[in-house]
């Protein structure tokens, strides 16, 4: 582009013409390429650097989640609590026990440097809404319990929410619920719990979740006895992923697995393994879902919780009740969701980069077992 004369010559360099002042010398014009010979310099030093500085921006992401793997887990081996798995490439790695997030929920209450009775961040999914006293340990059986019961007056909690959002399909009443959150927000490793599903029309659910990053792993979803879609015996787990930016939500690998097996009348061990490459859950030892880990590279809170699911249909007040429970002959309460441990292990074994389940899901839909 030809710019207008000043006061100076004009120099052509290749078809551009640059205006430059008191250019008069063969001195001046070295001085010109000189000064261009070091602009290029700079601008190809400049454009080499962009990716490194790139990857700068996306280290500090990574290294967070290497820090949530071994930074103040205080990881020890135990040979006498490892992952009930049968997978070789689980059980293959060398696992060290957690005593930051691990609890056997041994102790007279809650643990509260590992453990707060609530979520942090949400009341509850309508109508049911999470009550501080509905979460307890039970210490003659030594586990966390999360109840939800029936009450016929709005709580105190329920009268403050509801006058915050006066829309009636999203008030708050009837189902007094339950949520556990972790303290500390975890990442990569192998969990695993022992729990017994609550046999009501309401969610027993072990999740994790980061509000910050947008992203939720559901580990299972029960419902004991569902009124609609589900199978009526409680032998659905529903699991997978979401993702929210902005609010909009999106469902990843989500799948509804028929177990054939009624949760609610035994407790039953669930693992679920979170590494770079895959997610992956398991049922007594046995692979039930995996999904290749796209989304899942932050830290996540963990939640133990109860919800009413308007899609399943909701429980009624004569489904809460006192019953004898053929498991142990004692009293039983039916809207409580027990878990007997949690576990976490970490280690510096690489996970296995490829896939497990070699189809097993399509065995599941077909025959309705694991």
């Amino acid at each position: 582009m030809n710019r207008p004369s000043t006061s100076g010559s004009q120099v052509t360099v290749g078809t551009t013409n640059l205006s430059i002042f008191n250019l008069n010398s063969n001195n001046s014009m070295k001085a010109l390429d000189t000064k261009l010979l070091s602009c290029r310099v700079l601008a190809i030093a400049l454009f080499s650097t962009l990716p490194l500085l790139a990857y700068s921006q996306e280290q500090p992401q990574r290294q967070s989640q290497k820090e949530v793997d071994f930074v103040d887990e205080k990881p020890v081996k135990d040979r006498n609590r490892l992952p009930i798995n049968n997978d070789k490439e689980i059980t293959d790695r060398d696992w060290h026990i957690s005593q930051t997030y691990t609890d056997e929920f041994d102790g007279p209450v809650l643990d509260r440097e590992k453990w707060i009775n609530t979520h942090h961040y949400w009341r509850g999914r309508q109508p049911s809404i999470f009550e501080d006293d509905n979460v307890r340990i039970d210490t003659d059986r030594q586990e966390l319990v999360l109840r939800t019961d029936w009450t016929d007056e709005p709580t105190e909690k329920m009268f403050r929410s509801n006058d915050r959002n006066t829309n009636p399909d999203r008030q708050y009443r009837n189902f007094r619920a339950a949520a556990v959150s972790s303290m500390k927000k975890t990442g990569y490793g192998y969990y695993e719990i022992k729990s017994r599903t609550a046999p009501v029309s309401i969610t027993s659910s072990w999740w994790l979740q980061s509000n910050e990053a947008q992203i939720e792993i559901d580990m299972f979803e029960q419902i004991g006895r569902p009124k609609k879609t589900w199978e009526p015996n409680g032998a659905t787990i529903s699991v997978g992923g979401h993702i929210y930016p902005g609010g909009q939500w999106t469902s990843l690998g989500r799948d509804d697995v028929n177990t054939g097996i009624d949760l609610t009348a035994d407790y039953h061990v669930y693992g679920f393994e979170w590494g770079p490459h895959y997610v992956r859950t398991y049922l007594d030892g046995d692979i039930y879902w995996e999904m290749e880990n796209k989304w899942f590279f932050e830290p996540m809170w963990m939640f133990f919780d109860m919800e009413t699911f308007i899609w399943q249909g909701y429980a009624e007040k004569e489904d809460f009740q006192y019953l004898t429970d053929p498991l142990t002959g004692e009293t039983r309460f039916t809207g409580d969701f027990c878990v007997q441990y949690m576990r976490k292990w970490v280690t510096e074994t690489p996970q296995f980069p490829g896939p497990l389940m070699k189809k097993k899901s399509d065995v599941q839909k077909n025959e309705g077992t694991l």
